[in-house]
């Protein structure tokens, strides 16, 4: 009509303007309008959740594998949705009739509703795993140990939900039916087999790499990540600039057990009259210094210059 007929008869008339109405023309220009559309939503809904990524966990590979797995499981999504009601699978058991076609806005819908719940607690695995990368653990243990500790809480946000899009499939419109079975097929897919599975496989893979940012993107807001020795407690006890105690010992230098003290000198010990880390001139006293037999905290220098109590 619009293409051929109209401007054809009408369009030939001068000063005459004409439209084509309908339900028809309706739901044609609908599926037009949403076919144009659709890929630009795809777009900036990926692109958004790419950028509040990179700001919030400071990691380019992270950012990426977040949003390729969320279109991962909407793609699996629709998937199903086409194997069941474009293709006519399980009619009996869902109670429809299908008709070759799936409704045009469900797709759409169902991809933006599944990306914003699919990135909430994808945001809270990851934010337990990057804890504990930052209190020193290595990639590995900060993966098992954030799914562990998260694992019951997405489990059960995904069931309670999947439950709740479960009661759409049961209704006898088919525009409900084919939402509730595609999002709760997608959050179960979503809580399992992606942030279960792939998810922690794909970041113990890389390993340190994970947490990449080029040089380029260093002007994100955000706190800088400090590495894996930022939280590593010091293994090492220290007593002082230079002198430390390990097991009863002065570390680097300190008197041996068959060190007489006559002729016994410490590590960093002055010429005469020179004194320890720590240990006052002239009449001072070594703190922690241990020597063979025992030692006095605090215990006055002898008078002759290179002997200690």
């Amino acid at each position: 009509m619009r293409g051929q007929v109209l401007p054809r008869t009408l369009g030939q008339v001068p000063g005459v303007s004409y439209a084509v109405a309908g339900a028809v023309a309706q739901d044609r220009d609908d599926i037009a309008e949403l076919d144009a559309r659709t890929p630009l939503v795809f777009a900036v809904v990926a692109v958004l959740a790419l950028i509040l990524l990179l700001i919030a966990f400071r990691s380019l590979p992270v950012a990426l594998i977040s949003v390729g797995l969320n279109l991962l499981s909407a793609s699996a999504a629709f998937g199903l949705l086409t194997l069941i009601f474009q293709q006519g699978r399980l009619e009996g058991v869902l109670d429809f009739a299908g008709y070759g076609a799936i409704v045009p806005w469900v797709p759409l819908f169902m991809f933006v509703f599944l990306f914003g719940l699919s990135m909430d607690y994808h945001v809270f695995l990851l934010s337990r795993i990057t804890e504990l990368r930052s209190r020193g653990a290595e990639t590995k243990d900060a993966v098992v140990g954030g799914v562990a500790s998260s694992a019951g809480v997405v489990t059960s946000a995904a069931l309670i939900m999947v439950a709740v899009f479960s009661i759409f499939a049961t209704l006898s419109v088919i525009q409900l039916k084919m939402l509730g079975v595609g999002l709760a097929a997608a959050v179960l897919i979503d809580a399992t087999v992606v942030r279960g599975i792939l998810v922690p496989a794909t970041l113990a893979a890389l390993g340190d790499r994970s947490w990449y940012l080029p040089r380029c993107l260093s002007w994100l807001p955000g706190r800088p990540d400090s590495g894996l020795a930022a939280g590593r407690p010091d293994l090492g006890g220290s007593a002082g600039p230079a002198t430390g105690l390990s097991g009863g010992g002065v570390s680097g230098g300190g008197l041996s057990a068959d060190e007489s003290a006559s002729g016994g000198s410490v590590a960093g010990q002055a010429a005469a009259g020179g004194s320890v880390a720590g240990q006052a001139a002239a009449g001072g006293s070594v703190a922690g210094q241990a020597a063979a037999g025992g030692s006095v905290v605090g215990a006055p220098a002898a008078s002759s210059p290179g002997r200690s109590a």
